[in-house]
């Protein structure tokens, strides 16, 4: 039902606007789960106008939050490890036991493959399993020089969708943050973690999001910067360190601390 009451604006008594969208809402589903709503709808000229608006965010960044408000979820790539893109899985195959140098190569020409190019890197792996090689020793070497062919990387198979989950959910931590919704924040921290990790490591979505979150959450919240520095330290074990983990250290040197406290706690 709550949904519904959403998009139909039905018995509502209060409105919110941003930009050029506005939502009929209902106090009694926004206040006990926003902090913010809560004092803003009870106080002051929103009490007396019975409405606000949000001039300085994303309208669809505004438009996710109310639907989580009122579902309990936001629209996301919501995935597990099992039912990811092919090229995630044979990327894991193929690197298995693989030195970090060359699992950042076949990282980043994976990004260019085209379709052909990825069906045929499955057909090397099976047929390495299949004369018992095992995944730790597959073709990695003929792997590449597939993928070095121009022939190859027309037309990527890889699509955008996985990868820039993580920005939608490093958005929605962000606005959960601002208007207080404890809920917002738990839930789209660990769908961030999921995608980060399975799906968006050494790609400039998985920085643009780490981006996000460094600049529009306070210092104080080491939750979310723990969960940052997790991500960073499993694409620094199977990469090592890349141009996008040294820009991040550079640009914030507080994520040093965080690695080390990290790298310290799991392995002494």
């Amino acid at each position: 039902m709550p949904p519904r009451l959403l998009a139909s604006g039905e018995f509502s008594d209060f409105v919110i606007t941003c930009g050029d969208k506005t939502w009929n809402v209902h106090k009694t589903i926004l206040c006990p789960r926003s902090g913010f709503f809560a004092r803003a709808i009870n106080f002051g000229k929103e009490k007396d106008e019975g409405k606000i608006d949000l001039p300085d965010d994303d309208s669809t960044t505004v438009e996710y939050m109310l639907q989580f408000l009122y579902g309990a979820d936001y629209p996301s790539t919501n995935i597990t490890p099992t039912d990811g893109p092919d090229h995630m899985k044979i990327f894991r195959k193929v690197t298995e036991g693989s030195p970090r140098e060359m699992c950042w190569k076949l990282h980043e020409l994976f990004s260019h493959a085209n379709l052909e190019a990825m069906e045929k890197t499955q057909e090397l792996i099976i047929d390495a399993a299949n004369r018992g090689y095992g995944l730790y020793r597959s073709p990695t070497g003929d792997v590449l020089k597939l993928l070095r062919d121009p022939k190859s990387q027309d037309e990527p198979y890889i699509t955008r969708t996985f990868n820039c989950a993580v920005v939608t959910d490093a958005k929605m931590y962000c606005i959960g943050d601002k208007y207080d919704i404890p809920s917002l924040k738990q839930s789209s921290s660990e769908k961030f973690e999921v995608g980060a990790e399975e799906f968006a490591l050494g790609t400039p979505c998985l920085y643009e999001a780490i981006e996000l979150l460094m600049e529009n959450t306070p210092e104080i919240d080491r939750s979310i910067r723990k969960t940052i520095v997790s991500c960073l330290c499993t694409e620094l074990v199977q990469f090592g360190i890349t141009p996008g983990i040294q820009a991040l250290i550079d640009r914030y040197p507080t994520l040093n601390g965080f690695i080390l406290e990290h790298l310290v706690g799991k392995y002494i």
